[in-house]
């Protein structure tokens, strides 16, 4: 795991609790009277995501989450847990009311771990909140460290995926080793170089950025697999299905919110 997947991951993360927080179904029962369902479901999510995203190798092995439900004061610190801390420090600088219900999400590390954390609050008033959070502990003896003189390969990756997506609307997208060329580079000498950085060829990378996004959809849309196999740079159905194959995804596992 590196500073890029790191930065993915709080990208993914950040884009799921902000679906989860807005679920009709997760709203009613922040109003009203079924918080453990609440906390119950948001487990659901994070233990998939948790499996996904290490059968995927992009969480090490050796990850592993902890589970925050209760109700804690705003603006005291009437307890030593960071996380809980960090969180109440966050939901401070914001404005809010009685009754709004705040995605969260967070990153900080400690003497051992990066954490990733993530999550619901419902406010009760300008003091209390009900906290419904899931921090995930990432060893830091388990994040690599890379050349700074390969970063390019970063860069490239993003203009490209940003490329793809707009070149689908134009039908003017150009090949890979095009694409390469065009900002300089020598295609293979890429090819070694994000090898080195990511631990993995460009191919399987880009092709698990695009079951990720499927995913997403799968748990927080009501669109059809046709419609998200398309929408995220598949031919259709059956390739996407052969993807989620490839990397052991089976989509019974995938949880349906909506």
């Amino acid at each position: 795991m590196n500073i890029y997947i790191m930065s993915l991951l709080d990208s993914i993360i950040q884009q799921n609790i902000i679906a989860f927080s807005r679920l009709e179904s997760v709203r009613s029962m922040g109003y009203f009277a079924n918080p453990e369902f609440l906390s119950q479901q948001l487990s659901v999510v994070s233990d998939f995501y948790l499996s996904f995203f290490q059968q995927l190798k992009f969480i090490p092995i050796g990850a592993y989450k902890l589970h925050h439900h209760g109700h804690y004061n705003l603006k005291g610190k009437k307890t030593d847990n960071t996380t809980i801390l960090q969180t109440i420090q966050k939901i401070n600088e914001a404005e809010f009311n009685s009754n709004d219900i705040i995605p969260v999400q967070l990153r900080y590390s400690d003497k051992n771990n990066l954490h990733f954390v993530a999550g619901i609050v419902r406010i009760e008033n300008k003091k209390s909140a009900e906290f419904h959070l899931v921090d995930l502990f990432i060893p830091k003896r388990l994040i690599t460290g890379v050349s700074h003189n390969i970063g390019y390969v970063r860069d490239i990756l993003d203009s490209y995926t940003k490329d793809m997506k707009d070149s689908k609307r134009t039908n003017s997208g150009k090949s890979i080793v095009e694409y390469i060329t065009s900002k300089g580079y020598s295609y293979n000498r890429f090819l070694q170089d994000f090898k080195a950085y990511f631990g993995d060829t460009f191919y399987s990378f880009i092709l698990k950025k695009r079951i990720i996004e499927a995913v997403g959809e799968m748990i927080f849309t009501v669109k059809s697999l046709k419609e998200i196999a398309f929408e995220n740079g598949f031919e259709g159905y059956k390739t996407m299905h052969k993807a989620f194959k490839r990397y052991e995804v089976p989509r019974s596992k995938i949880p349906r919110l909506v």
